[in-house]
């Protein structure tokens, strides 16, 4: 998949995104505020970016997200 490193996803470098997702198999929103250092509202508008790119999907244990085979490849 090639990447336009100018590409943001819900204001993040798209570079930044793809480093989350590579270090994490599992999300929740303190793992995104954490490692991109944003608030919990802008976690949220970036889990929702992720989830609409096909890149993470909710898991049954609520308020975590884990990556499809999409963000994998990502």
């Amino acid at each position: 998949m090639k990447i336009d490193k100018n590409t943001k996803i819900a204001g993040i470098p798209i570079l930044k995104i793809r480093d989350l997702l590579k270090k994490h198999d599992y999300l929740n929103k303190a793992k995104i505020c954490s490692f991109l250092s944003v608030n919990e509202n802008n976690s949220y508008k970036i889990l929702n970016a992720l989830i609409e790119r096909g890149f993470i999907t909710e898991t049954t244990d609520r308020g975590y997200y884990e990556k499809t085979i999409q963000g994998n490849a990502f």
